[in-house]
């Protein structure tokens, strides 16, 4: 089930703290049991964040859409599910050296994570 959120607090989480916006994130994660990213006719994009190459993250698809511009136009929001992402994409993610940027705002900033971290950082919550 995911967590319904008003407008209101949409708004305040587009413009909230990096740690704020990386805990609403896994929490939508847990709930919905679901991760979106991004992914056009190329295949999933890719950002550079803090000098790593990251995989985007967004708890729905409304947040993950708001970035299909520009270089990103051909992209749509791609839901990932969680078992998925946990059992699959991280493990490869991190085998190809790869970092995850979650819940990067409108300049491209978030927390940027290695996916066993984040994968621990998951199963933490789900223990919960």
């Amino acid at each position: 089930m995911t967590m319904a959120i008003t407008e209101h607090e949409r708004l305040a989480l587009a413009t909230a703290t990096a740690q704020t916006r990386f805990d609403h994130c896994l929490s939508q994660a847990i709930s919905s049991a679901t991760v979106w990213t991004l992914r056009g006719d190329d295949g999933g994009v890719l950002m550079s964040s803090e000098g790593h190459s990251c995989v985007p993250i967004w708890p729905d698809a409304e947040f993950a859409a708001e970035y299909a511009e520009e270089d990103w136009a051909d992209c749509a929001p791609y839901a990932i599910p969680l078992n998925a992402w946990m059992d699959r994409w991280l493990p490869g993610l991190q085998k190809d050296g790869l970092r995850v940027v979650v819940f990067p705002d409108a300049a491209e900033e978030g927390i940027v994570i290695a996916p066993k971290d984040l994968k621990k950082s998951l199963q933490a919550l789900q223990q919960e």
